[in-house]
């Protein structure tokens, strides 16, 4: 039982390290456009 738990609780915080990559790209990804359409 204790392993189950231990298993969800480590998928967890794999997909939660996932997402917030994901956030950190996109936000990058916004900003950068947002520069070059300044650029331009």
């Amino acid at each position: 039982m204790t392993v189950k738990t231990n298993f969800d609780e480590n998928r967890r915080n794999i997909v939660y390290k996932i997402l917030l990559k994901i956030t950190i790209i996109i936000f990058l990804v916004r900003k950068y456009q947002k520069i070059n359409v300044k650029g331009k």
